[in-house]
């Protein structure tokens, strides 16, 4: 060992300087990586930890929506007994049809069972439905029965229990929670949840797929490291002071990143962005701005309210932050894409082959005749498809490869949000529509005639309120039957949304067989000619039932605003008065 240190004690200053370098790069890459990689491991276990929370919340979230929506659907049929227009049974019968349509994620719906056990609903298991599950022997029936009788004393709550999987093995069964809730008026228990197995495999996938990434970056962590080491090795005599003094603060930047602390305070100050110091600071300037962007780009997400507002956000971001001038927003709806913001133009003819390539998940990445480039990125939640973003880049841009990869990140993190909004828009629209005729209902109607009223106020413009009240139909329930009643009020209802067709034009299911039209910038003798247009085809429709044709009259009244009303309640109760008039 003396011998070593007394022959590298007569190698030159400029070997030790290396030699002492080589040495200390070593165990900093050993130290440094291992404390790298055990800080990602660690990293990738607490985030495997929060998704699995996170699926459990969103399930949970869904799971307590969709017993809502199932209570709403309930409450309805329950007006409709209490106001004698249909009986009870036939009301629990209305509500079991409505509770059977709701239907959400992978194999989500919404069961429902009598306090003494009988169960009425249960997709996975229809064989059981009309049986008391509480006198089955088989285990599942009596832990829930357990669980149920606790129910009675706290009501509305997660409940864990094991329970058959929809289109799984026939007697095999998996841990469920489920949200359940009792309805004391009809003496029913409902609820809705979740299969700790759906969980269980998402999170699973999400591990593997965390797992393959981890040894990805542990893979190219390494080779710019080699790389660094090789470049520096080159020129440490020279640049050993300055680089040294450079990496300190990158050091501590470094330090801050890996503790998730970020701010765009911390930017390191470049003098230049030649050479491999100075490309390593630009560089980590550049991940600390988008990534603050980034951040401030997930608040602002969490604060919009529905897909609209997110996708105006993304289109700002497109304009002001990367200063995009030409670009197309199109969102996913009913299997179609539909575009819903567009800025500049864009004359490269690849739109169709976008809208082509989204489908499959692929970026597409074209030269425009005009030595521009073309991009298009689809915006996937999952499997599902919300949208896709095409745009045009600049020739001149220097930055574009980088910048497809930056815009990548901003567009994917709002597919999320998407999904979610799109979610709760679709579980809001089952309680605000009536499920017969497919118009909006009387809730809908309370929401939405304030921002009505506004607007005609604003616009200085008038509004209709049109009532329609169908003639005799009590006498048609009692000579046809119910089921030719909903015949008469769906054909009624299509003809109303074929006469009044804008966009503006509300078309509400006031009551049984009461409509009511909010026609918005009215004109009175257009008005006139439109509804006299919809009598004389009612009057003359002849609809036929089981052979039988029905005629079909109907009474109309209607009042405007502020004519004959300064405020709705008013203009209703003249439309209705002048429609009770009418029928006399």
């Amino acid at each position: 060992m003396n011998k070593l240190i007394e022959k590298i004690s007569k190698k030159s200053f400029k070997f030790k300087i290396i030699a002492t370098y080589i040495i200390g790069l070593s165990i900093i890459g050993i130290l440094g990586y291992g404390y790298f990689f055990f800080t990602q491991y660690a990293q990738m276990q607490k985030q495997i930890e929060s998704q699995r929370n996170n699926l459990l919340q969103m399930h949970k979230y869904m799971a307590r929506t969709a017993v809502e929506v199932a209570q709403n659907i309930i409450s309805i049929a329950q007006n409709l007994a209490m106001e004698g227009k249909v009986t009870l049974q036939d009301a629990k019968e209305i509500a079991l049809d409505g509770i059977s349509t709701i239907k959400y994620g992978k194999v989500g719906y919404v069961w429902c069972m009598t306090y003494g056990g009988t169960m009425l609903l249960d997709p996975p298991k229809p064989s059981i439905e009309g049986k008391n599950i509480f006198k089955l022997p088989e285990k599942p029936y009596k832990i829930l029965k357990e669980i149920l009788e606790t129910l009675r004393i706290k009501n509305g709550d997660f409940i864990e229990y094991e329970w058959y999987y929809p289109s799984g093995e026939k007697n095999k069964v998996y841990k469920k929670i489920s949200y359940v809730k009792s309805i004391p008026s009809f003496k029913w228990i409902i609820g809705s949840g979740f299969y700790l197995k759906d969980i269980d495999d998402a999170v699973e996938a999400y591990k593997e797929k965390q797992q393959k990434a981890f040894i990805e970056n542990a893979i190219k962590s390494l080779i710019p490291g080699v790389l660094f080491s090789v470049i520096s090795f080159l020129v440490v005599y020279i640049l050993i002071i300055k680089m040294m003094r450079s990496v300190e603060k990158i050091a501590d930047v470094s330090k801050k990143l890996i503790e998730d602390e970020i701010s765009i305070h911390m930017k390191l100050p470049t003098s230049s962005t030649e050479g491999p110091v100075g490309k390593l600071v630009s560089n980590i300037n550049n991940y600390i701005e988008n990534t603050t962007r980034l951040l401030k780009f997930k608040e602002d997400i969490d604060l919009c309210e529905t897909e609209e507002e997110i996708f105006l956000l993304i289109a700002d971001l497109l304009k002001n932050e990367f200063k995009l001038n030409n670009f197309s927003v199109y969102k996913e709806k009913d299997s179609n894409l539909i575009p819903v913001i567009k800025e500049g133009k864009i004359m490269c003819g690849y739109t169709q082959k976008c809208l082509k390539a989204v489908r499959r998940g692929v970026i597409l990445n074209e030269k425009c005749p005009n030595n521009q480039e073309y991009v298009c990125y689809p915006i996937f939640s999952g499997d599902s498809l919300m949208g896709a973003i095409e745009m045009v880049l600049n020739s001149n841009i220097s930055t574009n490869a980088t910048m497809k990869k930056v815009i990548n990140r901003f567009i994917q993190s709002i597919a999320h949000s998407l999904n979610i909004k799109r979610l709760t828009q679709t579980l809001k629209e089952l309680s605000l529509k009536d499920k017969l005729t497919g118009l909006y209902n009387r809730r809908f109607l309370e929401e939405i005639i304030p921002t009505i009223l506004s607007t005609a106020k604003r616009l200085n413009s008038k509004i209709a309120v049109v009532m329609i009240d169908l003639d005799d139909f009590k006498k048609i329930n009692d000579t046809y039957g119910h089921l030719a009643g909903d015949e008469v009020l769906k054909f009624v209802a299509n003809s109303l949304k074929n006469h009044f067709k804008r966009s503006s034009d509300l078309i509400v299911r006031y009551g049984g067989e009461e409509f009511l039209i909010i026609v918005e910038s009215a004109e009175e003798e257009k008005l006139l000619e439109l509804l006299k247009e919809l009598k004389d085809e009612l009057n003359n429709s002849g609809l036929k039932i089981s052979g039988t044709t029905v005629k079909i009259t109907a009474s109309i009244g209607y009042a405007f605003i502020p004519d004959d009303a300064e405020d709705f309640n008013k203009a209703l109760e003249l439309a209705d008065k002048a429609m009770y008039k009418a029928k006399r």
